[in-house]
């Protein structure tokens, strides 16, 4: 039997100028179906294509480049022999999947998150020159959808992460297929300007967001800019 390919409807919900906007539009957005489970992913120029990391070319030296699947598992595999002695143990390469994720290796994983101020404050605080955007995503409810991350983390090598009976196996030519859920198991403790103001004086800072020690780092100063400034 032929696999079914994934189809999205997409609509635009047209754009905001202000935090009290943006939370009328996300109420009348779930009051038209209160059993709605959404997730929001928020991206400082609204004109970007949602694409994971590795699939973004990267600039460095004055080169570019964008990773194939076969750069995309000797990144990975490179990651964890060096972070071996950082970390004092080997990482399996579903584990290392969202670790390296965190720490900035590009990587198939796309952040979304249940909370719509985070996504709003990320859409706000980065690229303070172009309009951002806030994309939500209603969760399907088959099971399909979902990857056990329990699972994913237990998978020892790359073969087995990537490898064509993986479920996170290379898109090729029917990507639809592939796009899955996975809540991670690594979650660290670590308009625009309006709009960053607003949801400052409502909590949501990088602190917040981030509560390690970079994020209250950054926070103080950010926050003493935010409103001490003239």
């Amino acid at each position: 039997m032929a696999a079914r390919r994934a189809s999205f409807s997409l609509t635009r919900l047209g754009d905001v100028g202000s935090l009290e906007e943006f939370i009328r539009r996300l109420f009348a957005l779930r009051a038209a179906d209160p059993g709605m489970q959404l997730v929001y992913r928020g991206q400082g120029d609204g004109r970007d294509a949602l694409l994971p990391t590795i699939g973004r070319p990267h600039a460095y030296g004055g080169r570019e480049k964008t990773f194939s699947a076969g750069d995309e598992v000797d990144l990975l595999h490179r990651f964890r022999r060096r972070a071996y002695p950082q970390l004092g143990r080997a990482l399996a390469a579903g584990e290392a999947l969202f670790v390296a994720r965190h720490y900035g290796l590009p990587t198939r994983l796309l952040d979304w998150t249940a909370n719509a101020l985070y996504a709003l404050y990320f859409a706000c605080v980065e690229e303070p020159h172009c309009d951002g955007g806030v994309w939500a995503m209603r969760q399907r409810d088959s099971r399909r959808s979902y990857v056990d991350p329990f699972r994913l983390a237990s998978l020892e090598g790359e073969a087995a992460l990537f490898g064509a009976r993986s479920r996170l196996a290379w898109p090729g030519k029917r990507p639809g297929e592939w796009i899955k859920i996975v809540y991670p198991l690594f979650n660290p403790p670590r308009v625009k300007a309006r709009i960053v103001r607003e949801l400052s004086g409502l909590g949501i800072t990088h602190r917040v967001v981030f509560p390690d020690l970079d994020g209250i780092a950054r926070s103080v100063w950010e926050t003493d800019v935010l409103w001490n400034s003239g």
